[in-house]
């Protein structure tokens, strides 16, 4: 136990002085050497996927989307995934009176529509041969997400009304 907490519980903290509570503070957690860790005995890549998520909170928020899609951006040859998708997100979201889409629902929508066995939204769905059939039927892919959106909006349906993805 650090000596802050013993000397907070020897000692009524009403009788501490603030100044001197917060020097002490400084000094065993600011200032110690000790760097507290935990380390994972697994080597899944959704566990490092959401430990980076986690430990990138304070910076430019990314999400298991962003970084499912960079890993697809990543295997793709001959079609840049990242514009592709972003194309089409943009596209079906101005539909009707309009939609709230994201990437995520398209990447979810290429492992329903290419028939994988795992549909699960995880990293390993997202591997070399599942990336290469989804390059191979992306043509497929994106003429069905575009129908099943003009149908959505031809039964009036909009980002207010289809509130579930």
């Amino acid at each position: 136990m650090p000596d802050i907490f013993k000397f907070i519980t020897a000692n009524n903290i009403t009788e501490i002085f603030a100044s001197e509570f917060l020097m002490m503070l400084f000094q065993q957690v600011i200032m110690s050497p000790v760097i507290h860790f935990f380390m994972e005995k697994g080597d899944e890549l959704d566990k490092v996927l959401n430990i980076f998520i986690r430990v990138n909170s304070s910076g430019t928020q990314l999400t298991n989307s962003d970084l499912l899609l960079s890993i697809a951006t990543a295997q793709w040859e001959n079609e840049d995934a990242r514009d592709r998708i972003a194309e089409l997100v943009d596209e079906i979201n101005e539909y009707g009176d309009g939609f709230n889409f994201d990437k995520g629902i398209v990447l979810k929508s290429c492992l329903v529509l290419c028939d994988l066995s795992d549909i699960s939204f995880k990293v390993d769905n997202f591997n070399n041969a599942n990336m290469k059939k989804i390059e191979e039927e992306w043509d497929n892919i994106e003429q069905s997400i575009r129908i099943t959106v003009k149908l959505f909006a031809s039964f009036g349906f909009n980002s207010k009304s289809l509130t579930a993805r």
